[in-house]
């Protein structure tokens, strides 16, 4: 019997270990559908400032 409950208790050992790695993934799959999400969200840059100096300016026009 000893052999028979040892079996059991690996078997039911690996289940456990089998759900909890599902349960990892899953948690791995959802934060990346809200990474995803976040990103997708956020505004995108319409305009910037910028600050040209006069000399630039005239040597990009002449160019």
């Amino acid at each position: 019997m000893d052999n028979n409950e040892n079996k059991n208790q690996e078997t039911e050992l690996e289940e456990v270990k089998t759900e909890e790695a599902v349960e990892t993934a899953e948690k791995a799959v959802d934060n990346a559908d809200e990474a995803e999400e976040a990103k997708i969200e956020k505004e995108p840059v319409l305009s910037f400032e910028y600050d040209v100096k006069n000399e630039e300016e005239e040597r990009a026009f002449l160019a």
